[in-house]
Formats: structure tokens, sequence, C-alpha cells
């Protein structure tokens, strides 16, 4: 799955926002949940004190959450890219 994740103000990007994060929600054609995590800003000012991250005891696990915004190429605007794998059926632990 190839998508974009657009946020209204830039706190996710790590600006002046409160939050280093944001939620991934994959639904089935009637609309159904199946699935909902977090990615979160990697080096993001508020991961020290966001509950949600800090929650996360083992290193490998949380490491599995972040994600490394860069700037994207050719962007006029500012845009920033990540990659953000979502694998179903598989845990940390089983990697």
């Amino acid at each position: 799955v190839v998508g974009r994740q657009r946020h209204g103000g830039d706190s996710w990007a790590g600006g002046t926002g409160e939050r280093g994060r944001f939620s991934i929600r994959l639904a089935g054609r009637g609309g159904e949940r199946l699935l909902t995590t977090q990615c979160f800003v990697k080096g993001h000012p508020q991961n020290e004190r966001d509950g949600i991250l800090r929650s996360i005891r083992d290193a490998r696990q949380r490491e599995s959450v972040l994600a490394d915004f860069r700037p994207l190429e050719g962007s006029r605007i500012g845009e920033l890219t990540a990659r953000f794998d979502v694998v179903l059926g598989l845990t940390p632990d089983d990697a």
C-alpha cells in the first residue's frame, strides 16, 4: 500500500505543533476499521513526553514505530517524506 498523509499544520513534521505522531487507519470496503497504528516522527521533541511512545518499553518495538522524515527532493513547498512499513501478520518478535 502506498499512500500520502496530509496534515493540517506542521506538528507531525517537527514544527510548532503539540504532537510528533499521526494515526494510520486501514478500513475494509464497507468502512469497517481493520487496523489502526501510530507513526512517530523520529527526533521530534514531543516524543519524550508522549505517553503512547513511552509505554513501548522494548527498544526494537519502539524503533519500529519511528519514521525518519527528510526533505522531499525537488519540493518547492518544504514537503517531507518518510518510509513507514505496515506489515500484517508479523510482529517485531517474529522478525
